[in-house]
């Protein structure tokens, strides 16, 4: 099957569905565009646009492709509204000045790819993005994913911290549905010359400097091995050393740390009913943002992520997390004595309930601040 459109658009009233099995879908033109269409699918087959002004323009709810691609290359390819882009074995490819994907809903690949290439590549107000053993890539000079719209699980974010406002601030807000007041001690102050995302970041001295947020059931993770819960942060050194290396957690005998280990650059998770599980490889170094993420699967499992990659993994006998009384700390670690960060932190999120990333390899950082709804 073929539909071949010179400087035309194919645009018959509501087509319900566009579907090839060895076939393929071919729009050419200056202006090539679908709109409206329900459903597009290929078995074995490909869909390519190819022109100045390439679209799919408003309300594409099924893009699937089996073993095909789909392919948009022109000067301003774009797909618009879509809800849904699937791959199996297939591929989703972007190529263009302006390459962009706009409104869409959620992309999924198995073990496909989604790649944009150009010189202003975009994914905007993308809700959901996953892949199994495919990736998805940027490539350009403005190359962003941004505005990720609604978070799917933003229910069971029981904090989230964008430390936002202006330099040199004391006050800042939870921005989750609970909602904790937060409390600044020593020095700890908002710093807009540097940050991750937003405007600022939370900039600690490493000399008594840590927010607070008072004790609450939320700082109990997990209160049975089976429950899932993540916590994550981006934090930049300044010094890091055996001294300055807190980041943050619910101290006391019963609580649960996220630390810079006492080697220096990796990163350390510990509990009360299991081992401190430490990081290997590459360290991290001062002067530079990192990701650092610690999630706990429904089969008890812990996984220690550092930009995206699992650096540690552990299955203890007893992983469950309870609420010790007393509160939880940001920038310093309060169990056995306080040991302070020296450095940033920006976008702090703890989700009770999701266990977000879950893999044994390695998965896409943020590329932009998390969702507030």
């Amino acid at each position: 099957m073929s539909f071949l459109v010179n400087s035309y658009r194919y645009h018959q009233s509501a087509p319900a569905t566009l579907t090839a099995d060895a076939g393929t879908f071919t729009l050419t033109g200056i202006s090539a565009a679908l709109l409206r269409a329900l459903k597009l699918q290929a078995a074995a087959g490909s869909f390519a646009l190819t022109g100045i002004d390439a679209d799919l323009t408003t309300g594409n709810p099924d893009l699937v492709a089996e073993t095909g691609t789909f392919t948009l290359t022109g000067n301003a390819a774009a797909l618009s509204r879509a809800l849904r882009l699937a791959a199996s074995e297939g591929a989703f490819s972007l190529n263009g000045n302006a390459a962009a994907l706009n409104k869409i809903f959620t992309l999924l690949a198995g073990s496909g790819s989604f790649a944009l290439t150009g010189v202003s590549n975009t994914f905007t107000r993308t809700l959901v993005m996953a892949a199994a053993q495919a990736s998805f890539t940027l490539t350009g000079n403005a190359a962003t994913l941004s505005y990720n719209g609604s978070d799917p699980h933003f229910s069971s974010v029981v904090l989230l911290c964008g430390f936002n406002g202006a330099d040199g601030a004391t006050t800042s807000s939870d921005e989750s549905n609970a909602a904790h007041a937060l409390t600044f001690a020593g020095n700890a102050q908002l710093d807009t010359a540097q940050f991750k995302f937003g405007t600022a970041s939370l900039l600690l001295d490493g000399t008594g400097d840590f927010v607070t947020a008072a004790d609450s059931a939320d700082w109990q993770l997990g209160a049975t091995n089976s429950s899932p819960w993540t916590i994550e942060c981006w934090v930049r050194w300044n010094v890091l050393d055996g001294n300055n290396r807190g980041i943050m957690g619910q101290g006391g005998s019963a609580g649960w740390t996220m630390t810079g280990s006492s080697t220096i650059g990796q990163l350390s998770m510990a509990g009360s009913n299991f081992t401190t599980i430490t990081t290997t490889g590459t360290a991290m170094t001062t002067g530079q943002w990192y990701h650092v993420a610690v999630d706990h699967d429904a089969t008890g499992k812990i996984r220690v992520y550092i930009d995206g990659v699992m650096r540690a993994s552990a299955t203890p006998a007893n992983s469950a997390i309870a609420d010790n009384g007393t509160a939880l700390a940001l920038g310093a670690q309060t169990s056995g004595g306080i040991v302070d960060m020296n450095g940033w932190l920006d976008e702090v999120r703890i989700t009770k309930g999701v266990a977000r990333y879950a893999t044994d390899t390695s998965f896409s950082v943020p590329t932009a601040a998390f969702p507030r709804s």
